[in-house]
């Protein structure tokens, strides 16, 4: 799909920005911008570790 970019400048797009495209109604898209605020990546690492691994370095630092 391509986008005229006179819009793209006039919605604050550049050139390989994430979005996010929905079904407006039948026959419309809405396209906006993505998100990719750092606050977005918060709970992606989420079951990564296992509990209190942090506390456990922690006292691993306090003890040197």
């Amino acid at each position: 799909m391509t986008l005229p970019v006179a819009m793209l400048e006039e919605a604050g797009l550049t050139n390989g920005d994430e979005v996010i495209i929905e079904v407006f109604q039948q026959g419309e898209l809405r396209i906006r911008r993505g998100d990719s605020r750092f606050e977005s990546a918060f709970g992606a690492m989420t079951g990564m570790y296992p509990p209190n691994y942090l506390a456990r370095l922690d006292a691993e630092d306090a003890e040197r």
